[in-house]
């Protein structure tokens, strides 16, 4: 598997479902993980303080912020740690 990985959308997750979901994925596999928040498909919203948790993961390389948000994406680079987290919005 490679390339930005989208959140669960069937069973629609809380946001601890969220970090539970890619912390499984992050522990199963051995490559780079490029998160995908896309509500618009998945219809659950990745809020940035899940967003910043998820990415204290190794694994978790970047992500692609599709909410159309430009306040969400600024509030990720805010409260994300230190380490380089390229943002992607589209």
């Amino acid at each position: 598997m490679r390339g930005p990985m989208v959140a669960p959308y069937y069973n629609k997750p809380t946001q601890d479902g969220f970090f539970e979901h890619y912390r499984a994925v992050s522990e199963a596999v051995d490559l780079p993980i490029v998160l995908y928040n896309i509500p618009g498909r998945t219809a659950k919203n990745m809020e940035p303080e899940t967003i910043a948790r998820i990415g204290e993961l190794d694994s978790v390389v970047a992500i692609k912020e599709s909410t159309g948000s430009m306040d969400q994406a600024s509030q990720v680079l805010a409260i994300s740690d230190s380490r380089c987290f390229p943002v992607m919005t589209a």
